[in-house]
């Protein structure tokens, strides 16, 4: 495919979709981060990891493989991504996704990685896999109420220990999000072919937002602390995603940050990482997705550099 351009309008759109208000992607606000190596706003990880996801789908749809998944009852998708640098305005992307790998005789399971870079060096690489069971179980934490409607928007649930984020699902900001993406929205959102099918990669972008507010709300100064993300690891439910329609609730849980370890196959093993436990949770507290994501102060990352 050929290569593309991102532009500040890109990295602006996908964070009014997504309501990211980290100041690395803010035109007026990057600037005041601490030390910041980068010659300007950067893109968003699950942007650039919503761009790589697609180029998966479009390769299966190429392959004759786009309905490979359903049609072998592999009902799950597992995605893993490693962060290898930022990626400003105006850079040149290019993805490429390698041949799907079809184990379904031997283990149910389809699997592709990708790569994407940006002006020729790597900024993400990673990989999806469809199986008959998750990755990771797709259990709720334990200490949640019966009924997440009922509990107030930003807010702790103390038993759980979970922060919760809650989003409406729009149908614009899933259109938005696909342009910001270099997404072709017609494959989610056709009204006159009555077709919403929101993107996981959109549904997955939510987490940033409830990530950032919960660290808004303990008192983090996201412009001297930043920090950056150093992987993202999700399994998810497409079945329940079929069923999502504009304005449904989607309850975002995001745990206290632990210490990652050090050996997890990650670009920077050696440097200090943190990890939080994050989950999207719908009507009946069923679990669309869950999984982690990891990061890294800045500071520490310029340090081993």
């Amino acid at each position: 495919m050929p290569s593309l351009i991102l532009e500040q309008l890109h990295i602006d759109v996908v964070r009014n979709a997504t309501d990211d208000f980290n100041p690395f992607h803010d035109p007026h606000r990057w600037h005041n981060i601490r030390a910041n190596p980068f010659a300007g706003p950067i893109a968003l990880g699950f942007q650039l990891a919503g761009l790589a996801l697609d180029r998966i789908s479009q390769y299966r749809r190429s392959a004759g493989e786009g309905e490979l998944a359903a049609a072998n009852g592999l009902h799950f998708s597992n995605y893993q991504f490693t962060f290898a640098s930022a990626v400003t305005a105006n850079s040149q992307l290019e993805v490429q996704a390698r041949k799907t790998a079809n184990r379904i005789g031997a283990r149910g399971e389809l699997s592709n990685r990708v790569t994407l870079k940006h002006d020729g060096k790597l900024a993400l690489m990673g990989m999806r896999r469809d199986t008959r069971e998750p990755a990771t179980p797709l259990t709720p934490p334990p200490g949640l109420p019966s009924r997440l409607d009922g509990v107030a928007d930003r807010t702790m649930i103390p038993a759980s220990g979970h922060f919760l984020k809650r989003k409406y699902l729009m149908t614009s900001n899933g259109k938005n999000f696909c342009a910001g993406c270099f997404i072709p929205q017609h494959h989610y959102f056709d009204e006159l072919a009555e077709r919403i099918y929101f993107p996981p990669s959109f549904i997955l972008s939510l987490v940033s937002c409830a990530l950032l507010e919960r660290a808004w709300s303990e008192g983090h100064d996201f412009e001297a602390r930043p920090y950056i993300y150093t992987s993202h690891s999700f399994s998810f439910d497409k079945r329940l995603q079929r069923r999502l329609r504009s304005n449904d609730a989607i309850h975002l849980l995001v745990s206290a940050p632990k210490t990652k370890a050090k050996d997890d196959g990650t670009r920077s093993p050696g440097i200090p990482q943190i990890q939080h436990d994050c989950y999207g949770v719908v009507e009946g507290n069923r679990v669309l997705f869950r999984g982690t994501v990891g990061l890294a102060e800045l500071q520490d990352v310029l340090g081993r550099k």
